[in-house]
């Protein structure tokens, strides 16, 4: 297993930022969370996670969330980057990253996040 690399430490980050209850939950499984597999798409990446089985799971009542609101400028890539967050049974299971129809840079640099406009809609993760 692999830790994660800065890009995705930052990423999972804002995506986990506010109060809501599940994200709580899902900040404290970041603390232990490791890479299980990575693997290149050419066009993004998908990012295995494993969670510590003791960790508490977080409060969705949906046993399957695909969670995504932060996008990113990222060195290399002219229109940005999207990630999706894939929560199963309240863990975190994979994080994708994707550009939008360019090619994933070798070494990509996050150059900072943002989340996409309006307020967060958080709703997923009742």
């Amino acid at each position: 297993m692999e830790t994660l690399n800065e890009l995705e430490v930052q990423v999972l980050r804002t995506l986990l930022a506010g109060d809501h209850a599940s994200l709580a939950a899902l900040r404290r499984q970041l603390e232990g969370c490791r890479v299980r597999k990575r693997e290149y798409s050419g066009a993004g990446f998908f990012a295995e996670l494993d969670v510590p089985a003791n960790e508490q799971r977080a409060p969705v009542t949906s046993g399957r969330v695909r969670f995504g609101d932060v996008v990113a400028d990222v060195e290399g890539v002219e229109h940005g980057v999207g990630f999706v967050l894939f929560i199963d049974n309240g863990t975190m299971t994979m994080l994708e990253g994707y550009t939008f129809d360019e090619p994933w840079p070798e070494q990509a640099r996050l150059i900072r996040t943002r989340y996409l406009s309006g307020p967060r809609d958080l709703s997923k993760l009742e």
